[in-house]
């Protein structure tokens, strides 16, 4: 799957894991108090858990089995959460039989093959209650973006054992872009383990998004620049953060 051995580095450098960040404020404006929430492509469960424990009711899919181990380790100690996230080891179509107020895909769409993209839609207008909200997000074509090098993104040290994570961003013919990450694990110098990941992906267009939503019987009423809801704008945002509603 996906992941190829990177989730298990996730909680050393995420200092607030689990912990409401700005994705979970934007759906806390959009959401009724408690409501029911669908996560799809939960990931390490970032946003799942922050929704939890802002009292959302939240069911989480997470295909790839090194980020779920990642998202059940983080789960397993949060006991007050375990009332209200239903994690589900399971990908987008999976048929659970229920309909939720808000769907959410973030951070997962540039990421996939079409035919993906097209999956997740149809899972969100599946299982949305009527008039009910998909908010998703991606990259999109900017002049603001920029190659990045590769450069020490983190550190952390274990005893006499550190561990390093380097991030690069180049261009690649056609459009795409290519994301990599590295993990070191050093002792007295010495490299014990060298972990490395590439994420190949694409700007997403946003007549490219309404298109995907109108055929999935969704209508895109707001694009915003990011979870803050500043205003969008074509050629120069970076991403875009969308709302799209159920017709049904």
């Amino acid at each position: 799957m996906y992941s190829r051995g990177i989730a298990r580095f996730y909680d050393l450098f995420d200092d607030e894991c689990g912990q409401p960040g700005p994705e979970c404020a934007l759906v806390g404006q959009l959401a009724s108090p408690g409501s029911t929430l669908l996560d799809i492509g939960a990931g390490v469960g970032n946003t799942a858990l922050g929704l939890a424990a802002a009292g959302f009711r939240v069911t989480a899919l997470e295909p790839d089995p090194e980020m779920f181990s990642v998202l059940m380790a983080r789960l397993a100690v949060r006991n007050e959460l375990h009332r209200n996230l239903s994690p589900v080891p399971k990908p987008a179509g999976f048929p659970l039989r229920s309909t939720f107020e808000t769907c959410l895909c973030l951070n997962v769409l540039h990421l996939q093959s079409e035919r993906e993209r097209k999956a997740v839609f149809e899972c969100a207008s599946t299982h949305l209650a009527r008039g009910g909200q998909f908010i998703f997000n991606v990259p999109t074509n900017s002049s603001a973006r920029a190659e990045r090098a590769r450069g020490l993104a983190a550190e952390r040290s274990f005893g006499e054992v550190s561990v390093q994570h380097f991030s690069a961003l180049h261009q690649l013919p056609g459009g795409m872009w290519r994301t990599t990450w590295e993990f070191v694990v050093m002792r007295g110098g010495r490299v014990l383990e060298h972990t490395s990941r590439l994420f190949d992906w694409q700007p997403i267009a946003i007549h490219e998004l309404n298109a995907l939503a109108a055929a999935s019987g969704l209508a895109v009423e707001a694009t915003y620049a990011d979870f803050q809801r500043s205003p969008f704008v074509e050629g120069e945002s970076r991403t875009a953060t969308l709302v799209a509603r159920s017709l049904a």
